[in-house]
């Protein structure tokens, strides 16, 4: 842990973030995909990254610097 820092791991796969070890974690577009994930579809990763927009707006606040991560496998992160 460092101290003032805030780990999240945000995904649209579920089973996947079961596995993640961020003590924080946001399962986005569970309306969209269910769980799933975006399936190496972008436009899928964006409708689930937009229908939790405001969830990552409210993470992000207040935050001095903000470090993104993400999988290139042609879904959520992709796009």
């Amino acid at each position: 842990r460092i101290e003032g820092v805030s780990f999240w791991a945000i995904n649209t796969d579920a089973q996947a973030l079961d596995k993640s070890l961020a003590p924080n974690r946001l399962n986005i577009g569970r309306q969209i995909t269910r769980g799933l994930g975006a399936g190496g579809i972008p436009s899928v990763g964006e409708k689930a990254a937009l229908e939790n927009v405001n969830d990552m707006r409210h993470i992000c606040q207040g935050a001095d610097m903000v470090f993104i991560t993400a999988g290139m496998g042609g879904g959520t992160g992709s796009d």
